[in-house]
């Protein structure tokens, strides 16, 4: 059950990521741009560090 509530989590980081991008790229592309790099390094950085932590 654990995995798929990684799975759920995952997604539902990402599809808020997806909609932060989209509604800054709207405006200024090369921010929306911006915004989606830094939410999947954010994202990864906090898969990595619940990882380490188990």
């Amino acid at each position: 059950m654990e995995r798929v509530t990684s799975w759920l989590d995952l997604i539902g980081m990402l599809l808020i990521l997806l909609a932060a991008a989209l509604a800054v790229g709207l405006f200024y592309l090369p921010g929306g741009i911006g915004v989606g790099g830094l939410g999947l390094l954010l994202i990864s950085w906090l898969i990595d560090r619940r990882r380490s932590t188990q």
